[in-house]
């Protein structure tokens, strides 16, 4: 990793911190409320990972590959180049 501001999606690698011997790939990305009584939006990952298991969780739960090559992200460049 070159920065600590890339750019996740669906296809990109990770690990789950739990188990940084099994590198996984995300299938899925949902945005849903935190809980009943904190409405703040949280990142649902699906990733299947090289041993066959498949594990949906919020975003915390995982983190980035160091040898992998990731697009840098800026959420300011990125809402500016958006079409209004």
């Amino acid at each position: 990793m070159n920065s600590c501001l890339i750019k996740l999606e669906v296809g990109s690698k990770v690990y789950d911190k739990e188990n940084l011997e099994d590198k996984g790939t995300i299938k899925s990305i949902t945005l849903a409320p935190n809980g009943m009584k904190d409405r703040s939006l949280v990142a649902i990952l699906v990733v299947d990972f090289e041993s066959g298991r498949r594990l949906s969780a919020t975003s915390n739960r995982f983190c980035d590959v160091a040898e992998e090559k990731y697009e840098e992200f800026y959420p300011s460049v990125q809402a500016i180049n958006l079409p209004k």
